[in-house]
């Protein structure tokens, strides 16, 4: 995990293994509501009057509410590193954003286990935040495993607008067997 941000990126996960890497089934990377608090980050949604609460960007725009402004799209789909944005405060707060994990594998990668960006939940009557980045490098390496890669938004209740999805990315390798989510 890294530190929480709050309105500027300071924190994020950077991992680089010189070998092969193994994610053991029941392991965990998590990053869940370490990204930019509600209303920050470059996807941040923005309140409407009537205290309508829309929902972050990030790897899509954010869900509408009313008359708010919804977060729009950002970060590139092949190399994520940005956290996720925070939804919108209502009648209640707005949910951080998901953070940011980077990891280099300069071998082969089994992937078992759990690795999370998620958003945070949003108080009662906020907006969701958008989920945070994933980037697996594994340059020129065989990637296999069954576990679980999320970056999920968070969904807000009655009406307000929930946040979008983050970035997940695997890149470089040569191979894959990866049966995950």
């Amino acid at each position: 995990t890294h530190q929480d941000n709050s309105t500027v990126q300071a924190n994020r996960l950077n991992v680089t293994v010189g070998g092969s890497f193994i994610l053991g089934s029941n392991a965990v990377i998590q990053a869940d509501g370490l990204g930019f608090d509600q209303t920050y980050g470059p996807g941040g949604s923005v309140q409407g009057p009537n205290w309508s609460a829309c929902g972050a960007g990030h790897g899509g725009e954010g869900r509408i509410s009313g008359t708010g402004i919804p977060g729009k799209a950002y970060d590139p789909i092949d190399a994520p590193e940005g956290l996720g944005s925070g939804g919108a405060n209502g009648m209640g707060s707005g949910a951080n954003g998901g953070g940011a994990i980077h990891l280099r594998i300069g071998g082969n990668a089994t992937l078992n286990g759990t690795i999370s960006a998620d958003a945070g939940a949003p108080g009662t009557g906020g907006g969701g935040g958008s989920g945070g980045s994933i980037w697996i490098e594994v340059p020129g390496g065989a990637v296999g495993g069954f576990g679980n890669l999320a970056a999920r938004g968070t969904v807000a209740g009655g009406t307000y607008a929930g946040g979008a999805g983050g970035r997940v990315a695997l890149t470089g390798y040569a191979t894959s067997s990866f049966t995950g989510a």
